[in-house]
């Protein structure tokens, strides 16, 4: 859990050797029509098959592959408004297994799966420390990849933004120069489009379940002890009494008068819970956040994104609701730049 926080610098590496892959794949590809989708996924199962494993892959091993399986079959078993949410937040029916049969059914596939790929990899006795690992990071891998979607659509979608994201980065630092986390205090408007990007698509639309420990009330609401809470963190992203057209990607909405990112006390920093907040917040934040701007920066410095096919929707109020709200893929080309 250490590395999630003061340690990011030693994850730091992974991600920038894997980002640097990447950027060398899509140089080779030369102008081909990529999908997005499969970019995204790829690149991020990279980063967790060398967190997990000490090793380098590329997108299409199979080790990536498999992770991205993994991965796919745990949200599967577990999406919102389902059985399994109800398994998940009242664990004492995994006990009646003719409830929930098909449930059941999926969560034993997943948990198959994720044992099978850990016997194959590692001895016994590091047996729990890689699963403890990948259940930590299995969220990450879709949170991850979602983003990157998300990125993608914004940058098609409003072609000034990449123009000016492009121009900040070319005026700090020479095209040779790989970006790294000590350059982020030069780059506020990428900073502050990262900051816009998760306020905006919000991905996971209901925190994870909590209990209040004593009686309390909420805006003049009493709440006693021992109630079952959900926090529609979507709702606090998108208040517009909060937030001035909260369904328009703003990222200038994150920098003060002189062009530099507002401060962590500010009300627009501090309303946004969408990795949740105190002791149960997400450990992943930090690494989560570090990730896309590493991909985001490194991207633009070296390509442009164009459009290969058609441009979907970027409303989040269209995407699909399950567990994580889902951007649509989008084809596109990477134009190298000079």
């Amino acid at each position: 859990m250490k590395a999630y926080g003061p340690g990011i610098a030693d994850l730091e590496y992974v991600m920038q050797e894997t980002i640097k892959d990447m950027i060398d794949d899509i140089h080779q590809k030369d102008s081909h029509v990529i999908d997005a989708a499969e970019l995204s996924t790829g690149y991020v199962c990279c980063v967790i098959a060398s967190m997990m494993f000490g090793e380098k892959y590329s997108y299409d091993d199979e080790v990536c592959q498999k992770i991205n399986e993994m991965s796919e079959r745990l949200v599967e078993g577990t999406v919102p408004l389902s059985s399994g949410a109800v398994l998940d937040a009242l664990p004492f029916l995994f006990h009646f297994k003719f409830l929930f049969r098909d449930t059941h059914r999926k969560l034993e596939v997943a948990r198959g799966v994720v044992n099978d790929f850990i016997k194959t990899r590692i001895d016994e006795a590091k047996v729990v420390i890689c699963l403890n690992r990948f259940t930590i990071q299995a969220l990450g891998l879709e949170t991850s990849g979602r983003s990157l979607r998300q990125i993608f659509l914004d940058l098609l979608h409003d072609p000034t933004l990449q123009k000016r994201l492009q121009a900040e980065i070319d005026s700090q630092f020479e095209l040779t120069h790989t970006i790294t986390l000590k350059d982020k205090d030069k780059l506020p408007q990428v900073e502050s489009y990262v900051l816009e990007h998760f306020r905006y698509l919000t991905q996971l639309p209901f925190l994870v379940p909590h209990m209040t420990i004593r009686d309390t009330a909420v805006s003049g609401y009493k709440v006693p002890a021992n109630t079952f809470v959900l926090m529609n963190s979507y709702y606090i992203a998108h208040n517009p009494e909060a937030y001035e057209d909260p369904f328009t990607v703003k990222p200038d909405r994150f920098l003060d008068a002189t062009g530099q990112l507002v401060d962590r006390d500010h009300p627009l920093r501090q309303n946004f819970l969408g990795f949740g907040s105190g002791r149960r917040g997400c450990p992943g934040e930090v690494l989560a956040k570090s990730r896309i701007f590493l991909f985001l920066a490194n991207i633009l410095q070296n390509f442009t994104v164009k459009l290969a096919g058609e441009l979907p929707s970027r409303d989040v109020r269209k995407y699909p609701m399950s567990l994580l709200l889902t951007p649509p893929s989008v084809k596109v080309q990477f134009i190298r730049r000079q």
